[in-house]
């Protein structure tokens, strides 16, 4: 009667002798989203079923709310005679770029409403939006420099990359904020990613081996537009201004090669590909890990063992 449960200690000795790090691997099922009838459709964020973004038509670019359980495209009207582009949504409300600077729009009013940094002199420049916080950066003349700015939902704050030449936020979920940020000229103006928690004020520094780096380097040698759970995404240059997608998992960096990542709502990403201007959103599917099949393979071996052990005990009776 005791064999099966020397054959399942064995089997939790060998699982418990197995790297922890082992992570499964993952598929990334790529959906088109595109505005019909425009020439390119750039999502810049997702928040549940509501996707917000941009599109083009000839001589214009608009901005637009989609709904992804009825399928609903939204055209948002102009700011004060000009475009509206969305950066981020969450709930009632869109934050984006307009006339003169940063705007949330409430979707149910239709009503506009500056936003506005009282600290920052050339205003705030709004990129992401999670409930009431919201991340983005500003432009100081005084310094010449660019500085990272969070909303916590009733005061604002300066974030600013220790020693570094310029922090830009691009993204935001809950307290973590995630941009880039440059070194200093002492420190070789290479380019990272960060995050950044609100509340702890603690600062993560993250670099693609694959990006670019120094002055040379165009565009940012590794930027991270968003982040959910152990994922982020974001794009990293390979050579001077050529940028490629990037996903991030725990650890490892995945080149999604010619194309835009924008942001993430839970394991959703989005964006839009390069030479073919089609928007897309993502779904990251997790597959069961080597250890997940070994459990499963041996709790079923266990059972198996007990129970022809459990039949020739009856049959004996």
């Amino acid at each position: 009667m005791s064999k099966p449960r020397y054959f399942v200690s064995a089997f939790v000795l060998i699982l418990a002798s197995l790297p922890a790090s082992v992570a499964p691997a993952i598929t990334i099922d790529y959906t088109p989203f595109n505005y019909p009838g425009s020439s390119f459709t750039m999502p810049k964020a997702m928040s549940g079923n509501e996707v917000v973004g941009y599109y083009d038509t000839p001589g214009n670019t608009v901005g637009f709310l989609y709904n992804t359980t009825t399928q609903q495209w939204t055209s948002l009207p102009e700011v004060s005679g000009a475009g509206f582009t969305p950066y981020g949504v969450s709930g009632n409300t869109i934050v984006g770029q307009g006339e003169g600077g940063s705007y949330s729009y409430n979707i149910s009013t239709g009503v506009y409403t500056s936003i506005v940094d009282p600290n920052a002199p050339s205003g705030v420049n709004v990129q992401g939006l999670s409930g009431s916080y919201m991340a983005g950066w500003y432009y100081a003349p005084s310094t010449e420099a660019d500085y990272g700015d969070v909303f916590n939902g009733s005061t604002w704050s300066e974030i600013d990359y220790p020693q570094s030449r310029l922090t830009l936020a691009y993204g935001i979920n809950g307290d973590q904020v995630v941009g880039y940020y440059q070194d200093s000229v002492a420190n070789g103006l290479d380019v990272h990613g960060f995050v950044y928690n609100m509340q702890t004020a603690t600062w993560q520094s993250f670099t693609d081996p694959a990006g670019v780096q120094g002055e040379g380097a165009i565009e940012p040698a590794t930027n991270i537009t968003g982040i959910s759970g152990n994922y982020m995404v974001g794009q990293f240059a390979f050579s001077d201004n050529v940028t490629s997608a990037f996903l991030y998992d725990s650890g490892t960096w995945i080149n999604l090669g010619d194309a835009f990542a924008n942001g993430m709502d839970g394991n959703y990403f989005f964006g839009a590909r390069g030479g073919s201007d089609s928007g897309y959103i993502a779904e990251i599917v997790p597959e069961p890990s080597s250890i997940d099949l070994m459990v499963f393979g041996g709790l079923a071996l266990a059972v198996i063992g007990f129970s022809r052990r459990s039949v020739r005990y009856r049959m004996a009776i």
